[in-house]
């Protein structure tokens, strides 16, 4: 939009843009894991001849139209109980000339068209919470073309609503600027695009004809030649009051407001403008059929609906999830009350020698859902109850079945396509796709669209991915000699693949099978018909019987892979095949932009008849939206020296920590390092701490080379000698230093981290013998910045965070789960809290709890707990022990566990402040990264130096949830890949936060991550909880050898896990041992 941008340029500064970030403080590895992907559904062949429907019906007569409603919903009510009136402006058409048509067709680059439209209703929150009488100005555009009118006679507003959008973008900045300028910036003008509505906080200069001429075009030299009687004309007209419904029941805390701080930018967002119908959707359980896979059950509802009973589906496509629900544009012709039907499905077998397979399908009414109360919902109507839920299920599902017309691969909301895979490796192969799902916002509904990677099974000759998968080389290893353990390993990997196999017998043909284990011995020539193998020796795989037993056995070497076969498993551990993972997933904003449009073009929406059917329509074109840059904290070092970031980062180049710790006395341990220069060591660790203010009273360390088989035994024994060197010293500062080798050292870390902060109660700082070897300033700085919090010290504090009069606790929350694959395992649950005045320094609480448990049942034990230390500490301190807010920031939930934890967790933070006698104000924040939301700059002037939109991008409108609180915030410069912005939420709020207030205190805590020189993408207390968490694996003994519980018992396996879960050592309590 070049004009647009070009006039914007005295108004407003250039916009930039973001995307999804794979950004990483210092020392960290920032990594984007692909989702997985799985195969897609054949499609049915028709038969010879369509056998004659075989209907059971269930009941009798036919269901009447009836619907079910939602509850509530009323669009208006009393005068009393409302807001002043609004008064809305409907719409007044005005003849255009017939020789503009051929102009305007030609000018619209979009290929949309414009019609008159309806007057609708404000969405709430705008009204409620800015005070504001809203006038509603509704929209004719005065250009009839020959398409316009075949667009309005087939009913296509979402075209309409796509180029109002676009024209009254075009009127505001180009055409007519001087209306707006009356207009604040707290609440600019909003344009509803399913209504064809502008409604603003202050009413607009219009002149007295109320019509506009405004550009066709945004071509700035087609504009400079562009004749008025080839411009869209645009009348406002005022129309009759309406009031708006104030009884909104939001999960959450309702929109106070919108934030004005920043420079505004404009910027491109994975969305795309969708228009839903107004007409019903019809769900039905469908009952039958069974059989084992996805594919096979689409399969069967498709032959029913084309070749058995075409009438009762009335011609049009349905939606189905492949596991029981049926969605339907229309009621299907089925009888009874509630409707229901059975049907006989005779599916034509893959041999034509055998006769049809039988299916008995039946399918029962369970709920029509009003689209028009989505509608309603994103307008600020309506009430998000279980109609409102349903109806989103029933779009995504109608959304979803869009690959599938395609025979693409899906996987939940993703799909894939085999367009530029890679395979990588270990049996693996990449495939590039998209994420799409419908979301509500303010006002419209859009299409969240986001590139993704999905993992697949190598697809081609069985043998090969085996031999990949074990890093082999000579099939004849797949034998029986295979230790157990790998075979066991090598069968769990490749269970319920899809194989294609040749049966025993010469006449048989191909059929597809499913991997259910692999054989005890080798296969031989007889088991195949006599066919001969080249590697007899090689084991069998085990599929299910047909008759002649549980399991039917089939060589390897005669199997092929089915492509496109989702890899459930998690990402494996051999680092090469993560870089290549990585290398294959990292992709800059221009290269997103790019990949996503080309995907759009491939997807082509708008002729997929299923969506037509229902009457849902996706627009083409990524949306464009207005974000506000925030300005950066300062930060504050030790004697006054000032940090100003610069997009996130900042350089501690002559600057000492704020609060500099003390060492008393260290030790430095190498293991399986004799030759290793210890001299250089010593003098760069020992300088490079003094420059950052660290104070280490004993600058010659006690050196240990330690043997790797028996780590624990050679760290105790060098702390008996420390301790004896150093008797008048502060054991509670001193420092272990452990020099660790490049390879296998995994596990010796974790015999050093359970042997300091479980057993004895030190800090200890691991080293990778190649990077501190001849290391330089840079290094050993941010070594320095991990050592001095873990020691009591503050690295930095930041300017004007909290007010030491109105005292704050902030607290952070996470849970962190086992990989989906696995059984039995525990997940864990990491908190933090402030106890200072600065917000800097924390002190940790960590609990095991039951696996995949998002909830924290002891967190009211946790809070408790630290809000005692808290106290403890600030009369240590002499600081006032009452606070008089509580910020609590808590990661890792998902939308639909919003009511959960309002309803499960927040009276288990209040219950804790009562049992500590105090009573703050509590504000509750639900932070996310794991969305698909991403900016992308809209030119290269808008983006960083790694093509991200800069660190302090900032969004509450236009894609934003209809009622609730929330925000987007981009913390952090961008580094690998495009950016991704963190979601906040907020569920609970006593201390009445404005939206930029929150947006800068949010903004804030993202620069006090005390490891990096860098912001980071989620506040700190919300970074160090997820640090906790990761770290619960070192409060198990690794030495461990009590046998584990023989049980299947799910309680008695977690308890026993619990006992050996080990608590933190009392001395390290209070520190930030997790650094």
């Amino acid at each position: 939009m070049a004009s647009r941008k070009a006039k914007r340029k005295n108004k407003q500064a250039e916009g930039v843009s973001s995307g999804p970030a794979q950004t990483a403080p210092a020392l960290a590895t920032p990594v984007d894991e692909p989702a997985p992907a799985v195969e897609a559904s054949p499609s049915v062949a028709p038969p010879a001849a369509a056998p004659q429907p075989q209907r059971k019906g269930k009941g009798k007569g036919k269901r009447g139209s009836g619907t079910t409603a939602a509850s509530g919903g009323a669009a208006s009510t009393s005068a009393a109980a409302v807001s002043p009136p609004l008064a809305v402006y409907p719409a007044v058409p005005v003849a255009a000339s017939p020789e503009t048509r051929p102009a305007r067709r030609q000018a619209s680059a979009r290929g949309s068209t414009i019609a008159g439209g309806a007057v609708s209703s404000p969405d709430d929150s705008l009204y409620e919470y800015t005070g504001a009488r809203f006038l509603f100005l509704a929209l004719t555009f005065l250009a009839y073309l020959p398409a316009v009118e075949i667009i309005h006679r087939r009913r296509r507003p979402e075209d309409i609503a796509q180029e109002r959008a676009i024209i009254i973008d075009r009127l505001q900045y180009d055409a007519a600027p001087a209306i707006f300028a009356a207009v604040g910036s707290e609440a600019p003008p909003f344009y509803d695009e399913e209504g064809g509505i502008l409604y603003s906080s202050t009413r607009l200069n219009i002149p007295s004809d109320g019509v506009f001429k405004v550009s066709s075009t945004d071509d700035e030299e087609a504009q400079a030649t562009e004749k008025d009687e080839d411009k869209y004309r645009v009348k406002l007209t005022l129309g009759k009051d309406a009031k708006l419904a104030e009884h909104l029941k939001v999960t959450g805390v309702k929109r106070p407001g919108y934030g004005v701080a920043g420079e505004k930018r404009r910027v491109f967002v994975n969305a795309l403008h969708a228009a839903i119908p107004g007409k019903n959707i019809y769900q039905y359980d469908v009952i039958k059929p069974d059989p084992a896979s996805k594919e096979h059950r689409r399969r069967v509802l498709d032959y029913l609906r084309l070749f058995v009973a075409p009438d009762v589906f009335r011609g049009k496509h349905i939606s189905y999830d492949r596991v029981k629900i049926l969605y339907a544009p229309v009621e299907l012709d089925l009888p009874g009350s509630p409707p229901s039907g059975e049907f006989d499905v005779p599916m034509p077998s893959a041999n034509v020698n055998l006769p049809p397979k039988l299916h008995v399908v039946t399918l029962t009414w369970t709920r029509t859902t009003k689209t028009e109360m989505v509608r309603r919902f994103i307008k600020g109507e309506q009430d998000e109850d279980v109609y409102i839920q349903s109806g989103f299920m029933g779009l995504n599902a109608i959304l979803k079945t869009m690959p599938l017309e395609q025979h693409y691969p899906t996987l939940g909301a993703n799909f894939y396509t085999p367009d530029g895979f890679q395979a990588i490796g270990a049996g693996i192969e990449l495939w590039r796709g998209v994420f799409h799902s419908f979301r509500p916002t303010l006002g419209r509904m859009i299409v969240n669209v986001d590139p993704v990677v999905g993992m697949m099974f190598l697809r081609g000759p069985l043998i090969r991915l085996c031999l990949e998968y074990l890093n082999l080389q000579n099939p004849q290893q797949l034998n029986r000699t295979l230790r157990p353990a790998i075979k066991t390993e090598l069968a769990r990997f490749i269970k319920e693949l899809k194989i294609q196999a040749r049966p025993a017998g010469a006449n048989a043909g191909e059929r597809m099978y499913t991997i259910m284990g692999l054989s005890e011995l080798g296969a031989n020539q007889e088991q195949q018909g006599n066919a001969p193998l080249t590697f007899p020796a090689v084991l069998c795989v085990l599929v299910p019987g047909r008759g002649n037993g549980p399991y039917n056995m089939i060589p390897l070497e005669r199997c092929t892979v089915k492509e496109g076969q989702p890899m459930r498993r998690g990402l494996p551990s051999d680092a090469r095949i993560q870089d290549r993972v990585l290398k294959f997933s990292t992709q800059k904003p221009k290269q997103k932009l790019e990949t996503t449009q080309q995907i759009l073009e491939q997807m082509q929406y708008g002729k997929s008849q299923t969506l037509a059917d229902f009457g849902v329509d996706v627009g083409g074109e990524l949306l464009s939206i207005d974000t506000r840059l925030l300005s950066a904290p300062r930060l504050i070092y030790g004697r006054n020296a000032i940090a100003n970031p610069k997009n996130g980062s900042w350089n501690l180049a002559e600057k000492k920590f704020f609060k500099p710790a003390t060492v008393s006395y260290w030790v430095l341990a190498v293991v399986d390092g004799r030759s290793f220069d210890t001299r250089r060591l010593i003098e760069d660790f020992v300088q490079n701490c003094r420059v950052t203010g660290i104070n280490i009273l004993s600058p010659n360390p006690l050196v240990q080379n330690i043997n790797g088989q028996a780590i624990i035994q050679h760290l105790n024994n060098a702390d008996e000698i420390a301790r004896q060197r150093n008797p008048n010293a502060n054991h509670a500062q001193a420092l272990f230093v452990v020099i660790l080798p490049d390879a296998s050292n995994s596990h010796m870390y974790h015999e050093v981290k359970h042997w300091g902060e479980v057993q004895r109660g030190v800090s200890t700082q691991c080293l990778r013998m190649s990077k501190c070897r001849g290391a330089g300033a840079q290094y050993w700085a941010n070594v320095a910045a991990k050592i001095n919090p873990k020691r009591g010290g503050l690295n930095a504090i930041t300017e004007g965070l909290v007010d030491p009069r109105n005292p704050m606790i902030i607290m952070g929350a996470d849970v962190i789960h086992p990989a989906a694959h696995t059984s039995n395992r525990p997940s864990f649950a990491g908190l933090v809290c402030t106890v200072d005045d600065d917000a800097v320094k924390y002190v940790p609480a960590l609990r095991i709890q039951r696996g995949k448990l998002e909830l924290i049942p002891e967190l009211g034990e946790m809070v408790e707990g630290l809000l005692r230390k808290y106290k403890e500490f600030r009369v240590h301190q002499g600081l006032p022990v009452a606070p008089k807010q509580l910020l609590f920031f808590r990661d890792g939930v998902s939308e639909s566990q919003f009511s959960q934890v309002i309803e499960q967790e927040l009276p288990l933070i209040r219950a804790a402040c009562t049992a500590v006698g105090i009573a703050p104000k509590i504000t509750l924040v639900v932070v996310v990264k794991r969305h698909h939301i991403k900016l992308l700059p809209q030119n290269d002037k808008q983006a960083d130096r790694s093509g991200n939109v800069h660190a302090g991008t900032v969004f509450d409108r236009d894609i934003t949830h209809p009622h609730r609180f929330d925000f987007y915030l981009v913390s952090q410069g961008g580094l690998l890949g495009t950016s991704r912005p963190a979601h906040y939420s907020v569920l609970h709020d006593e201390n009445n936060f404005s939206a930029d207030s929150l947006q800068k205190l949010s903004f804030a805590l993202c620069h006090t991550y005390a490891r990096a020189t860098r912001s980071v993408g989620i506040p700190a207390p919300v970074y160090y909880a997820d640090l906790l968490c990761s770290r619960a694996k070192f409060r198990f003994d690794p030495h461990d050898t009590r046998p584990e519980p023989r049980s299947d018992d799910p309680e008695v396996i977690f308890q026993d896990l619990k006992e050996r879960f080990k608590p933190l050592h009392q001395a390290l309590e209070n520190f930030m041992h997790f650094m």
